[in-house]
């Protein structure tokens, strides 16, 4: 047998057997091992490896979670809302002409641009259980639980408010500034519910909306 004990900050690993001859126990030996070095480069590569896991989830550029991560999130958020009678409202924020805006200003102010919408969306969506994911070049997904279905478009309206607001300048635009649209589905019953299907759609949604435009799609 053996097992592990600390004293005094330091790791010991304990081992007894038993001392046998002629099928009769003479005596039991124990052996002492200090393993708090063992023990240190252990839970040192265990943080290492779990630091390199949470990266791999996340955007290079903004730290947020990345498409990876969005579909195991998003399949348990959608369990919650049968189990919890739940509203969750699942969202797509879609800026218009990115690409554009990226030949005409360079990847230096297209990251500044992304940074800047990341800080609205922390912004507005900053509860424990609210979600940022960056999905696409130029889109991010968004997760929240409601508690009224009538304050809905509160959030997407604060977010494409605070957007204008900085009203950053694209000549790529009709408006020459960067506008959004943001769809988004409320889920309350999600007996015929698949996550994929739903995504699409709403992705699809987004490409096929007007800039600025705020849509809401019951699942």
């Amino acid at each position: 047998k053996e097992f592990e004990i600390t004293i005094s900050n330091r790791d010991f690993l304990i081992q007894k057997r038993s001392l046998v001859l002629k099928k009769e126990i003479i005596g039991i030996l124990v052996v002492i091992k200090d393993i708090s070095s063992f023990k240190y480069r252990q839970n040192y590569l265990e943080s290492k490896v779990k630091e390199l896991e949470n990266l791999s989830f996340r955007d290079d550029l903004n730290k947020i979670y990345n498409k990876e991560l969005f579909w195991d999130i998003f399949d348990k958020k959608i369990g919650l809302v049968q189990r919890y009678n739940k509203i969750l409202c699942f969202g797509i924020l879609k800026i218009e002409r990115l690409k554009e805006y990226r030949d005409i200003y360079g990847s230096y102010y297209t990251d500044n641009l992304i940074k800047l919408i990341k800080n609205v969306l922390n912004e507005n969506l900053n509860r424990p259980d609210d979600y940022i994911f960056r999905v696409k070049e130029d889109s991010f997904a968004l997760l929240s639980f409601i508690d009224d279905i009538d304050k809905v478009l509160n959030v997407p309206n604060n977010i494409s408010s605070a957007i204008k607001v900085l009203n950053i300048k694209n000549s790529a635009s009709l408006s020459k500034r960067i506008e959004v649209c943001i769809v988004s589905s409320i889920i309350r019953d999600t007996h015929s519910i698949e996550s994929k299907s739903l995504y699409d759609e709403i992705v699809k949604s987004s490409e096929n909306c007007s800039m600025g435009e705020i849509k809401i799609v019951y699942a």
